[in-house]
């Protein structure tokens, strides 16, 4: 392909070029009837590719109305597909966009177009939840109402839907951040882990179960655990993680939690649990459901020590974590509408 490929602002007099363009690719041309009114708006946007002597060989519009830009369509004609002048284009449009204000870009794909839908995720559009829509920018599906939330959006909101109030589940280092002064948090006990004592096996070995989440998550089990401070209040606190194993409680959780209460009662300072579960683990049998009782047993001693206990239970909490310390808190938070049961 020629090196001399431009792109340039899409004007009334480069219609025609695009016109045809757009019915050489398309057995129904349906965009035709919106060129013109995309160039005359405040916010239109319009690029046209060309290659001397002014040839034109594709085009990209849309428009930008208040911090999102909608982008119509890009189209290039046949013999000049797969030398990169879609990709330029799409690359030119979101970055007028985004000096024009845009902080994200929305893209209507018919579920029929494949090639369409194949060109926008290869470039970063992801489809988003049961929409036909493609989007830049990392985004979320609000489970409840089915907004279309962007995670910086939502992070500036705590994780709450803007739309309906539905509470997002919020990640462990997430919510460490979110309770604890900035820099404040202190790990303990993060080499404890578990063994697969019983040997346990049911589609795979209990012992290949644990590898696997270690990789993914990071951790060696299901909480973090330390000390830290909230509004300079020294705390010892522990973050379930619902993604090791559905934040199961095994021995290394059960130890990590009676080490944070027993951390608690030695600095003489509050306790801070929050829960995140499916309850007592399978794998470990009998020695999961000691937990129950050695935490709760704990937890009756800070009680007499007169230090105070807030249990933060999250979607979801159940089973064996909710029949043990997730409902023993001097104080217990929900988050609304979050899934707590035995």
């Amino acid at each position: 392909m020629s090196t001399a490929l431009t792109i340039n602002p899409l004007g009334k007099g480069d219609l025609a070029s695009v016109v045809s363009i757009e019915k050489s690719v398309y057995a129904t041309p349906w965009h035709i009837e919106h060129f013109a009114e995309i160039v005359d708006l405040p916010g239109g946007l319009g690029l046209i590719a060309c290659v001397d002597p002014g040839e034109v060989i594709g085009y990209a519009v849309g428009w930008v109305a208040a911090d999102e830009a909608e982008l119509a369509n890009i189209a290039v004609v046949a013999e000049r597909r797969g030398q990169g002048v879609g990709g330029r284009l799409l690359r030119e449009i979101s970055t007028t966009a985004r000096s024009r204000g845009a902080n994200r870009m929305y893209l209507e794909v018919r579920r029929s177009n494949r090639d369409a839908q194949r060109f926008y995720a290869n470039h970063g559009f992801d489809r988003v939840g049961r929409r036909t829509g493609y989007y830049f920018g990392p985004r979320e599906e609000c489970p409840s109402c089915g907004d279309i939330l962007y995670r910086k959006d939502l992070a500036a909101r705590v994780s709450v839907c803007g739309n309906c109030g539905h509470h997002f589940r919020v990640g462990t280092d997430d919510y460490l951040r979110l309770l604890l002064d900035q820099g404040s948090f202190q790990e303990f006990d993060a080499d404890l882990a578990s063994v697969d004592a019983l040997e346990f096996v049911d589609s795979k070995s209990y012992a290949q179960r644990l590898e696997e989440y270690r990789g993914k998550t990071g951790r060696n089990d299901a909480i973090v655990c330390g000390l830290g401070t909230i509004d300079d209040v020294e705390v010892s606190i522990g973050v379930m993680d619902f993604g090791f194993m559905g934040g199961s409680m095994g021995s290394v959780v059960g130890e990590k939690v009676a080490r944070a209460i027993e951390r608690a009662i030695e600095r003489q300072i509050p306790l801070v649990i929050v829960s995140a579960s499916g309850g007592a683990r399978m794998q470990e049998g009998v020695l999961s459901l000691m937990q129950m009782g050695k935490t709760s047993t704990l937890l009756a001693e800070l009680a007499t020590k007169a230090l105070p206990f807030v249990a933060v239970d999250t979607d979801p909490t159940t089973g064996g974590v909710t029949a043990s310390y997730a409902m023993l808190g001097d104080v217990i938070y929900a988050e609304p509408h979050a899934q707590i049961g035995f």
